[in-house]
């Protein structure tokens, strides 16, 4: 399993500094949705270390929602913390992917900096904690 975290990690990263150079180019919204994609991808890699019974996918991922699920549902109890933290972080990988949804369908609405600032924090989180608990790239 520590190689397949290996691998979500190193494409998370890849994504986060894709998220990066488009944020210095001011494209926002593709920004946002690399970023949400590194979150997602570090969060692949943090459920990879984890001794799931029965939950490791056939196809070698999760889909979106059932992704957050697990995370908010303390799938990553291994991590040490409590329910309430792992609530939070379920929670900030689901706005970010909300914010990656209108990042990439709602062109008609202003797409707000915050919105950028909280999905680059999540990836950032998400990275370093798969990082620090059994992930590392090769």
């Amino acid at each position: 399993m520590a190689a397949r975290a290996n691998e979500w990690l190193i494409i998370a990263k890849e994504n986060a500094a894709a998220g990066e150079q488009l944020r210095l180019r001011e494209r926002n919204r593709a920004s946002a949705s690399r970023y949400y994609y590194a979150a997602y991808q570090a969060a692949h890699a943090l459920l990879f270390t984890t001794p799931l019974k029965g939950a490791v996918p056939t196809r070698g991922n999760w889909d979106h929602g059932p992704l957050i699920n697990a995370i908010k549902d303390g799938a990553i109890k291994h991590l040490g913390l409590d329910a309430s933290q792992a609530e939070q972080l379920g929670r900030r990988l689901a706005a970010a992917r909300d914010a990656r949804v209108f990042a990439d369908y709602g062109p008609d609405v202003q797409f707000e900096d915050q919105s950028l600032v909280d999905t680059q924090k999540a990836a950032t989180q998400f990275i370093a904690l798969a990082h620090r608990h059994g992930a590392s790239q090769q």
